[in-house]
């Protein structure tokens, strides 16, 4: 090994500088390492099995796999995900937090199917508590499918987090609900506050590849992030 000419000089607390001068001997040398062959493929992890050189291998069925993420800096009106839902997964996990919608809205979710984010012919069974009541349940038909819906309108201090499953076949005649979750928010006032669970579907034969967040009531989001995850195919 050839080093440098001339040494760097390194200022000091002491104010004056200090010449670094590498030491090269026997001491300094790492030995013996061999690296895993090859780089593997698209999506592979390495593993180790206890002994020997870790391997390249691809997950294995029912793993949790981080697709995407997008989060909400400036007014939206919708956050879409269009990329990521495909045959590669049969289900999927997505967690959002901390959204605000303006001027009182509340939070909705579309399904797309093909190319289109569909509105119209959701079918919802939702339940929603608000300060220890139930203010609304029941099933309908509508152009969103309801993620939150009449009371528990966030104050300032208030945001909808929560998570949803969703299920990428669907069938218009066995209803497959290929929606399920849980959505919640905190306000200063009972009023203020909700948690709410909802399943459903939409009631149109076809394969679901993407999904939108929107408000119902027409507003922007304003904040908040939403993360995809697959579960890997059996």
């Amino acid at each position: 090994m050839v080093g440098p000419t001339k040494m760097p000089k390194v200022p000091s607390a002491f104010g004056y500088n200090t010449v670094v001068q590498p030491i090269i001997s026997s001491a300094n040398l790492i030995t013996g390492l061999t690296l895993a062959g090859a780089t593997g493929t698209n999506g592979q992890v390495l593993t180790s099995a206890g002994s020997g050189l870790p391997t390249w291998t691809s997950l294995s069925s029912g793993a949790l796999v981080f697709i995407s993420s997008q989060t909400v800096t400036t007014a939206v009106a919708s956050v879409d995900f269009t990329a990521g839902v495909n045959s590669t997964y049969d289900d999927y996990y997505i967690i959002f937090s901390n959204f605000v919608v303006d001027a009182g809205g509340r939070l909705g979710l579309r399904l797309r199917q093909v190319t289109t984010f569909k509105t119209a012919s959701y079918v919802n069974l939702h339940l929603n508590v608000q300060a220890g009541s139930v203010i609304a349940s029941g099933f309908s038909t509508t152009d969103t499918f309801i993620m939150a819906n009449n009371g528990g309108t966030p104050d300032s201090n208030g945001y909808w987090s929560g998570y949803f499953t969703l299920s990428s076949a669907n069938s218009a005649t066995r209803r497959v609900p290929a929606v399920n979750g849980y959505v919640g928010c905190v306000g200063n006032t009972g009023a203020s506050s909700t948690i709410q669970s909802f399943s459903g579907a939409q009631d149109v034969a076809g394969v679901i590849t993407g999904f939108q967040l929107l408000s119902r009531s027409g507003s922007n989001l304003t904040s908040g992030t939403v993360t995809l995850y697959g579960i890997k195919k059996s």
